[in-house]
């Protein structure tokens, strides 16, 4: 049993109990279950909510694993250690290893970066999916929360599990198609501690944090309850697509993570409707850390729908296919929601470069 300072009361066990409930309706797959679920549990004191959430929620790992920062996985902690100069990691989820496979063939291809390790989170069934891709580290991961977007806490508690200087993360519905390797310069010369990604294309202006989750359909008031400060505001600086900084920057991250939680752990679920919270929570940490610089819209070009000729300008040159977005040679595309329709026309265009696929 936790002990509650004296200054708040207790809850009485009726109230627990509902909480309780609450806690549980949070794991629906159902939207509408877990906002309502959300809005019930955020009316009490924070003290109360961390006192259910211990009793009914916390989960403690296995022995060898640990927890990542958004508490949806257990990742096995990895024997020999995993230790690398340049590191680009990602995670996968069952149903998904073939868009990962298609970013993975890219990034040998197109990415010019051997010497950096591939590390993979493969979570539940992944984990022998991938067996075959001797080009990639694979850590095993089993789910414990239900599968969403929200897996990327693997990726932001990276540190924990890879003795890496520097760090650069992708998403599996991604394709590589030019040098990374200016990624890594930028990193040598960037301040310590200092994690670096693309602005949304989809905010056309600066938009602020408050102004981006509120526009999504959470409340202002989300702000003050993740943070118990009732004027904290920062930019939404990044997609959560592409993020890059060395070891102490991902250690920083996991870190304000780990600190926000269970508040953060609840509002992901059932702050909105959206499925993005993870990407705004890292945000939020980035304005509360004061540690977020902005890449070029080439190192992140985004798809939101079907309407190719929207988002992208493509060319057909003696050297091949070459993408273009806003003027600029694109590095990394990034396929999102509908735009996912997208990825394999680009796919069958590399290949007519001579992409072939990686031989099992």
């Amino acid at each position: 049993m936790i002990d509650l300072p004296s200054k708040v009361d207790r809850p009485s066990v009726e109230t627990l109990a509902e909480m309780g409930r609450s806690l549980l309706e949070l794991k629906s797959s159902d939207v509408a279950e877990r906002v309502n679920a959300f809005e019930k549990l955020r009316r009490h004191p924070v003290e109360w909510i961390e006192l259910a959430y211990n009793q009914v929620r916390k989960k403690s790992p296995s022995p060898g694993w640990e927890i990542d920062c958004l508490e949806r996985l257990e990742i096995e902690l990895p024997d020999p250690p995993i230790d690398c100069e340049r590191c680009i990691c990602t995670v996968v989820s069952p149903g998904y290893e073939t868009m990962l496979e298609a970013l993975l063939d890219t990034l040998n291809a197109y990415g010019q970066c051997p010497e950096a390790r591939i590390v993979v989170f493969t979570i539940d069934g992944s984990f022998d999916t991938l067996a075959h891709r001797t080009d990639i580290t694979r850590i095993r991961c089993r789910s414990i929360e239900r599968l969403s977007p929200a897996v990327k806490g693997a990726i932001y508690s990276a540190a924990r599990f890879i003795n890496a200087h520097y760090f650069l993360s992708l998403e599996a519905d991604m394709l590589v198609v030019g040098n990374l390797q200016p990624f890594w310069a930028a990193l040598e010369v960037a301040h310590p501690g200092l994690i670096m990604g693309v602005r949304p294309t989809g905010l056309n202006e600066q938009f602020s944090f408050v102004g981006s989750i509120t526009y999504a359909g959470s409340r202002a008031s989300d702000v003050e309850f993740l943070t118990g400060d009732a004027d904290f505001d920062c930019p939404y600086w990044i997609n959560g697509g592409v993020i890059s900084g060395d070891r102490a920057a991902f250690q920083s991250l996991d870190a304000q993570l780990l600190k926000l939680a269970p508040k953060s752990i609840l509002w992901l679920e059932g702050g909105s409707t959206v499925t993005f919270n993870d990407e705004s929570l890292m945000n939020l940490c980035l304005g509360l850390q004061n540690n977020a610089a902005e890449l070029g819209w080439n190192y992140n070009q985004m798809f939101y729908t079907a309407e190719r000729e929207r988002w992208i300008q493509t060319a057909k040159t003696s050297e091949g296919y070459q993408y273009f977005q806003r003027g600029a040679p694109s590095k990394i595309l990034h396929f999102i929601s509908t735009g996912r329709k997208l990825m394999w026309e680009v796919v069958a265009e590399l290949d007519e470069e001579g992409l072939a696929p990686t031989e099992v």
